[in-house]
């Protein structure tokens, strides 16, 4: 990952400190991102129940942010780590 799409991780870490869904859940997938790229968590470890979790919350973040009217650059470089 390049240092670009590194601090847009951490950007959007920031954006979502602290932050919810509508279920009252944390948003987490970012900061489990960052602990893929960190190297904390394996990919390979990751089961398809946390994935899918992961996935269903990074995609609907992204859809919160388009609506409004943020640019992610990043966007599929991030989410490759949790496909």
């Amino acid at each position: 990952m390049n240092q670009e799409a590194y601090q847009e991780l951490l950007d959007l870490i920031e954006i979502f400190h602290n932050c919810t869904n509508v279920e009252g859940i944390e948003i987490w997938c970012f900061k489990f991102i960052k602990k893929i790229v960190d190297g904390e968590v394996l990919e390979e470890k990751i089961s398809e129940e946390i994935r899918l979790l992961a996935k269903e919350q990074f995609d609907e973040s992204m859809e919160w942010l388009h609506s409004m009217r943020v640019k992610v650059d990043y966007l599929e470089e991030l989410r490759a780590f949790i496909d």
